[in-house]
């Protein structure tokens, strides 16, 4: 039982954000197999995919430079040779990307399926006479 509670922590992360990405996945995939007339701009639609995809890609590989950067940073006896205050401010904020992207993509989705305004139909010009 440990075991498997440790799996689901490394996939899944402490918060839930991975459960709250799965379903949010499986939403985009109904809403494009089952309604794509429900999609009223396709192109945000779009967007909100490719957002979805970078906050999955984006902090693996932010948080892979980091520390790339902060070895080549250390000397050779492993002491800091910069400012190490500037690590302690970048790395929250490298961990923030994933977040922010899902929630940027969240929105994206949520306004291109939203209903539109709906317009009357423009009035029909009168008929010429002689038609």
């Amino acid at each position: 039982m440990r075991d498997e509670l440790f799996w689901l922590q490394q996939l899944f992360g402490d918060k839930g954000q991975g459960w709250l990405a799965a379903a949010y996945l499986l939403g985009l995939i109904v809403v494009m197999a089952y309604r794509p007339e429900r999609i009223r701009l396709p192109g945000l639609f779009r967007w909100a995919c490719i957002l979805f995809a970078l906050s999955i890609m984006v902090p693996p590989v932010l948080s892979g430079m980091f520390n790339l950067l902060r070895g080549i940073g250390q000397g050779a006896l492993g002491r800091p040779r910069g400012p190490s205050d500037l690590w302690t401010i970048l790395y929250p904020l490298l961990n923030a990307a994933g977040p922010v992207l899902l929630g940027i993509s969240l929105i994206c989705a949520l306004v291109a399926i939203s209903p539109g305004p709906r317009y009357p139909a423009p009035p029909q010009p009168p008929r010429h006479p002689l038609e």
